[in-house]
């Protein structure tokens, strides 16, 4: 199970994995759980921790023959990165298999049937697609934040704060300073001799 962020959960998810697991007759004693909160989008396939737990749980336990998710985009949003997880599990005989829609990898043969190949590239097509619009909403958003003049995440520049509806504000102690700085800098003091004076007096790091 994977959620993107902090501030969702990932109980739903797993309850509904759970459910198919115990359907197709393992026990909690089979049952191996990975969580993880971290995005697809920003991670690659080598920086993800729930995709290194389950590669290194497979590698070292041969008993291991299935691997169960929610929906394709659990594992991932990227093309490469699901065909090269599919290509890591068919090599193994591992079974995938995901609830949403409903999906299974291989056959009874432990092969992967054209069905299974096809509807496994549509739905990896649909998690990119996804992910791209997801992108682009998420700079629109940010664009717009900005000609609003809200804070469009991370730190605030030196010489300003951000107030509760996240709007910048100038912060007067450090604008006072920036002012000083360009004022010394355009009567001909070197920076070299401005950061000096100003490490001197306290008034910057």
């Amino acid at each position: 199970s994977r959620v993107s962020s902090e501030h969702q959960t990932l109980e739903q998810q797993t309850e509904a994995v759970l459910k198919e697991v115990r359907r197709d007759g393992y026990t909690d004693d089979n049952i191996i759980i990975i969580e993880d909160k971290e995005s697809a989008i920003k991670l690659s396939e080598e920086e993800r921790n729930g995709l290194n737990k389950m590669k290194e749980y497979i590698n070292n336990d041969p008993s291991i023959n299935a691997v169960y998710l929610y929906e394709l985009s659990r594992l991932s949003r990227r093309q490469l990165v699901l065909f090269s997880i599919r290509d890591f599990l068919i090599e193994r005989r591992i079974q995938l298999v995901c609830v949403q829609p409903p999906m299974k990898l291989l056959d009874e043969d432990g092969k992967m049937s054209q069905n299974a190949s096809l509807m496994f590239s549509i739905y990896s097509s649909f998690c990119e697609t996804e992910m791209a619009i997801k992108k682009e909403r998420m700079m629109r958003g940010r664009l717009h934040n900005k000609q609003m003049g809200k804070t469009m995440g991370g730190r605030p520049t030196f010489g300003y704060v951000t107030d509760k509806d996240k709007y910048y504000r100038i912060e007067p102690q450090q604008s006072a300073l920036l002012k000083r700085i360009y004022i010394e800098y355009i009567d001909g003091k070197p920076i070299f001799v401005i950061a000096k004076e100003l490490k001197e007096e306290g008034l910057f790091p």
